[in-house]
C-alpha cells in the first residue's frame, strides 16, 4: 500500500507549523484566511473548471503535466461532450460551480484540502503513472477518522481532512474563540450538550473561521469542547 501513516497530533503540528509560516509569508488582519494565497504559498497554481456534469468531484491535484476532461458550462452539461484541457504539475483545480457559488466555507475547505494533498502526498501518486492526477468526491470530504486497515484512499482523504481542519481551525484559537463566544470562565470540564443555542455559537464560530457548521462542530468534539 506504501501509504506513510501519521498520527492525529504529528497531522496537527504540522499543519499548525505550516499556518505559522505562512501567517509570516502574508499577514492577515482576521481569523479567516484567503485559501488562495495558500495555493501560492504551497507553490501550486489554482485553476476553475467545471470538472464533472453532477459536481461529484470538488477538487483535483495534478501530481504531473496531464490532460484532464472538462465541461464548458454547468448548464445540461449531460447532454454535451466534454473537451479536454492540458494542466502542469501543480495545478490545483476546483470545480467552477463550487467557486461561483455562494457556499464559501465549503470552498475554502476543499482548496486547502488540495493543498494538503500536494504537500503530504506526493511520495504516493509519484509512484503511480496512473494517478497523476487525484480526484476528491464530494463524499470523500466526509471521511474524519480511520485506522492503518482501511484502504489507501479513506487514509489519505483523512490525512489531508485533519491537516486542513487543524490549518483552518488552530487549536488554541478556536478554543479561545469557543470560551470567548459563550462567556465561560475557562475550559469547560466536560464537553457542553449539543443544544441548539450552542449550535447558533457554532455557526457564529464557523463563519469567524471561514469554515462551515459541521467541520467546526468536528473540531469542536475533537477539541471535547462540545459532545
Amino acid at each position: 500500500m506504501n501509504v506513510k501513516i501519521y498520527t492525529s497530533s504529528q497531522l496537527e503540528e504540522f499543519a499548525c507549523a505550516k499556518r505559522k509560516e505562512f501567517s509570516s509569508w502574508r499577514p492577515q488582519r482576521s481569523t479567516a484566511i484567503d485559501v488562495y494565497d495558500f495555493v501560492d504559498f504551497v507553490g501550486c497554481e489554482p485553476d476553475w473548471k467545471y470538472i464533472t456534469p453532477d459536481q461529484s468531484i470538488l477538487g483535483c491535484v495534478c501530481f504531473s503535466d496531464t490532460t484532464l476532461p472538462t465541461w464548458e458550462n454547468y448548464v445540461n452539461k449531460q447532454s454535451k461532450e466534454p473537451e479536454f484541457n492540458n494542466f502542469a504539475r501543480g495545478t490545483i483545480v476546483i470545480d467552477q460551480a463550487l467557486n461561483e457559488g455562494k457556499d464559501r466555507g465549503k470552498e475554502n475547505y476543499t482548496v486547502v484540502h488540495e493543498c494538503f494533498h500536494w504537500l503530504l502526498h506526493q511520495y504516493y501518486f509519484s509512484e503511480k503513472d496512473s494517478d497523476a492526477v487525484h480526484s476528491c468526491g464530494k463524499d470523500l470530504f466526509t471521511i474524519f477518522g480511520c485506522s492503518e486497515d482501511d484502504s489507501a484512499v479513506n487514509i489519505l482523504e483523512w490525512q489531508a481532512n485533519y491537516a486542513a481542519a487543524c490549518f483552518l481551525m488552530p487549536q488554541e484559537d478556536v478554543s479561545q474563540a469557543f470560551i470567548k463566544r459563550l462567556r465561560l470562565k475557562g475550559f469547560p470540564q466536560k464537553p457542553l450538550e449539543m443544544k441548539r443555542w450552542v449550535n447558533a455559537h457554532i455557526s457564529m464560530l464557523a463563519k469567524q473561521f471561514g469554515v462551515n457548521f459541521n467541520p467546526m462542530k468536528y473540531r469542536l468534539q475533537e477539541l471535547k469542547l462540545v459532545q
